[in-house]
């Protein structure tokens, strides 16, 4: 099943995406804590 071997690394390379843009939006915007 190398299909879903596929979609694994298509979803992990979103979610890495995803922390990478969140990270440099908290480095603009800091939460006020």
């Amino acid at each position: 099943s190398g299909t879903g071997y596929l979609v694994t690394n298509n979803v992990e390379k979103k979610e890495a995406r995803i922390k990478e843009f969140v990270a440099k939006t908290l480095e603009q915007f800091p939460p006020s804590k």
